[in-house]
């Protein structure tokens, strides 16, 4: 079923089969790095989570229509290559752990050196697997919800100092919340995916590529604040007008004395005049007042 697969995200198996009783895989090897690696060395950027999310979501679409569930996502199985694109390993050839050793393990201190190789799987699973129903295309969107939470915050949402602590944090106590920095829409997407009830999260691989397509900055609906080149522009042309404006009121008061008139009660030339300069959008307004001699004068 895996070697079924033809996916730009999903390495491709040639072959499988038997050798002298050996039974083997024969697979498309990946230049790259592990994503897990990124991860440790301070996480990628914002536009690369984005990036990789798509494409490991678009991988998982394409398996799933095809009945195949990968059931072992997690960092270490993703290859990032030279190009920036995300690669997923090891496509539904996740192994189980013996069940006597999962045994001896599961009340054993977790430590730096045996942390990965111990809860390694554990720590992506979701919490039906954990009660013991197999793996399905939710699950692997609960792993996917873990990997893009590890991508934005640099840890994993659930933890506990052995295995039944750590299980028991995944079954019954919140993620951890996510740093300030993350955005909120982003955060809102890694939050569905990390739903304790597999109906409440999303239902297909193909809806967390959308939801995660449109946080991409030209799908992005945002107010754009417009560029200081505009508002000084916009500033000089409203300082300006406002001075022709009292250029045109000083000279014609002055033209009318010359002329042997007097100033009306309306007309007052004061002996002191203060420019009030309203927002650049305003200017229209700045105009319109000056013009009726509201807007120049305090």
């Amino acid at each position: 079923m895996a070697s079924a697969l033809n996916h730009p995200n999903i390495c491709t198996i040639y072959e499988v089969g038997q050798d002298a009783g050996e039974v083997f895989i024969a697979m498309e090897y990946v230049e790259g790095r592990p994503l897990s690696e990124l991860i440790q060395a301070g996480g990628p950027p914002l536009e690369s989570i984005l990036r990789f999310g798509q494409q490991l979501a678009s991988a998982l679409a394409h398996a799933h229509d095809r009945g195949v569930v990968h059931g072992d996502l997690k960092p270490l199985n993703i290859i990032v290559t030279p190009q920036g694109d995300a690669k997923i390993l090891d496509f539904g050839l996740a192994r189980r752990s013996n069940p006597g050793e999962f045994d001896r393990q599961t009340l054993e201190t977790m430590s730096a050196e045996n942390r990965p190789a111990l809860g390694g799987t554990l720590l992506y699973m979701a919490p039906e697997q954990i009660d013991g129903s197999p793996a399905s295309p939710r699950t692997d969107l609960w792993s996917l919800g873990v990997v893009l939470y590890e991508m934005a915050s640099g840890t994993r949402p659930f933890s506990g100092e052995n295995l039944y602590l750590l299980c028991n944090s995944i079954l019954r106590n919140p993620a951890r919340p996510l740093p300030l920095q993350v955005p909120a829409n982003l955060a809102a997407v890694i939050s569905r995916c990390l739903e304790k009830e597999p109906a409440r999260r999303y239902q297909r691989a193909g809806e967390v590529h959308a939801a995660l397509e449109a946080l991409t900055p030209s799908k992005e609906s945002a107010i754009v604040a417009p560029r200081p080149t505009t508002v000084r522009r916009s500033a000089k042309l409203a300082i300006l007008t406002a001075l022709v404006l009292v250029l045109l009121i000083v000279g014609g008061a002055l033209l009318f004395r010359e002329r042997g008139g007097r100033p009306s009660a309306a007309v007052v030339v004061p002996q002191r005049v203060l420019l009030s300069v309203l927002p650049p959008a305003s200017k229209h307004d700045v105009i319109s007042n000056c013009a009726l001699g509201r807007c120049m004068f305090f």
